[in-house]
């Protein structure tokens, strides 16, 4: 099996003294299955979208998530899984709508 590692230029690109530490895509042949790595509320820039506001920050994960998946050819349609974390009862309380 081999693997083809994606960094969309919409995301931001974390690195430490020249070396990338994680890929945003991750494609392997095969059967071709797409891992998409932990997504955050930030901009391409890195800068934090959405401090205190979690309806803000579920929007732009979603929309790194669309990036990451455009760049490996598939969509939101091909998503097979996902996992979300949040922190603090109150706030999911409050947000329950989503």
């Amino acid at each position: 099996m081999t693997t083809k590692r994606i960094q969309p230029d919409g995301l931001f690109q974390r690195a430490l003294k020249g070396h990338t530490l994680y890929s945003h895509v991750v494609v392997a042949s095969g059967k071709s299955l797409v891992f998409i790595a932990g997504q955050v509320s930030r901009d391409k820039q890195g800068q934090v979208v959405g401090a205190g506001d979690m309806v803000a920050q579920i929007r732009q994960v979603g929309e790194n998530l669309r990036t990451a998946l455009a760049e490996a050819g598939v969509g939101l349609k091909d998503l097979v899984k996902t996992t979300t974390y949040v922190r603090g009862q109150i706030t999911i309380a409050r947000n329950s709508g989503l």
